[in-house]
C-alpha cells in the first residue's frame, strides 16, 4: 500500500513504520503514510534519542513534556493515515448497491477511528507521566485489535475496486484476439489453437478468483479476500503471459503463410 492517499500503484502500499518508545518495554508500532504525503514529518528518531537521554539525566517535568509531544505526533500522523485511506475509499463510485453499502461501512469505521484518535489526544493533553505510559499501551492495543483489521479490509476493498479496470481490459483484449483469429481463419492451426485455449483458461481462472474476492468482501471475510486478491492478480499475470504466447504463435503462423505465398 504506497501509503493510502491512496495510490496503491503497483498494487502495494509503501508505509513507513515508526517505533515509539513510550514506557518500560513498551513499543508502539505505527504504520505511517509516506513522508512526501505527510504534514508534519512523521519521524521520531530525534525525539526518541532525546527521551532516552532524559531517562538518564532529565527531570520528570521535561520527560513528561516530551512524552506528550511524542504521543501527540503519533496521534496526528495516525489521523493523517486514516484520512488518506478514507480519501482513497471515496475516490470510487461503485454501481452496485452491495458495494456501496460496503464502502459506507468502511467509511463509518474510519470515521470512528478519527474520533477515537481525538479522544486519545484529549487524554494525552492532561496525562501525567504514568498516564502517558498507560495511554501508549492503550493506543497500541486499540490499533492491533480495532483499527488494523478495519484498515486491512478497507485496503483490500480499495485494491479490488482499483483492479477492476485491469480485468475489464483483459476481457476486452481477449475479445479482440478472438475476433482477429476468426477473421484471419487461424482456428485450425495447432499452436494458435492450443495457445488460445490456454489464454481462455487463464482468463477464466482470473475472473473466477476476482469474483470470489468480491464475494469474500461482501461476506466481510477480509482475510480471505486479501489472499484471493493476490491469487487473482497472479492469475491475471498468467493471462497476459498467455496473450503474449498466443501473439507469438499467430505471428509465426502468419510468417510461415507469407513465405509459402
Amino acid at each position: 500500500m504506497k501509503s493510502l492517499n491512496l495510490t496503491i500503484q503497483n498494487n502495494s502500499r509503501r508505509l513507513l513504520t515508526g517505533f515509539i518508545f513510550l514506557g518500560a518495554g513498551i513499543f508502539l508500532s505505527l504504520p505511517l503514510i509516506s513522508r512526501g504525503a505527510a504534514t508534519p514529518e512523521c519521524r521520531f528518531d530525534a525525539k526518541l534519542e532525546e527521551l532516552a537521554k532524559l531517562k538518564q539525566t532529565g527531570t520528570s517535568d521535561i520527560e513528561l513534556k516530551l512524552r506528550r509531544e511524542i504521543l501527540n505526533l503519533v496521534i496526528l500522523c495516525s489521523e493523517i493515515e486514516v484520512k488518506n485511506l478514507k480519501g482513497g475509499l471515496q475516490a470510487f463510485a461503485p454501481a452496485e448497491n452491495s458495494l456501496k453499502d460496503l464502502q459506507n461501512y468502511f467509511s463509518g469505521k474510519l470515521d470512528d477511528s478519527i474520533r477515537r484518535y481525538g479522544e486519545f489526544r484529549s487524554e494525552a493533553a492532561s496525562a501525567d507521566l504514568a498516564k502517558t505510559r498507560e495511554l501508549a499501551k492503550t493506543i497500541k492495543a486499540w490499533r492491533a485489535n480495532t483499527y488494523t483489521p478495519t484498515e486491512s479490509g478497507a485496503v483490500t476493498f480499495v485494491l479490488w475496486l482499483k483492479n477492476q479496470n485491469l480485468f475489464r481490459t483483459a476481457q476486452a483484449r481477449f475479445g479482440q484476439i478472438e475476433q482477429s483469429i476468426k477473421t484471419l481463419k487461424l482456428n485450425d492451426d495447432q499452436d494458435v489453437s492450443a495457445n488460445f485455449e490456454t489464454a481462455a483458461e487463464a482468463l477464466w481462472q482470473a475472473q473466477r478468483l476476482n469474483e470470489e474476492t468480491k464475494q469474500a468482501l461482501l461476506n466481510y471475510d477480509f482475510t480471505r479476500a486479501s489472499l484471493l486478491t493476490k491469487n487473482s492478480l497472479e492469475a491475471l499475470a498468467k493471462t497476459y503471459e498467455a496473450f503474449f504466447n498466443l501473439s507469438e504463435a499467430v505471428n509465426q503462423f502468419l510468417s510461415l503463410t507469407k513465405k509459402e505465398e
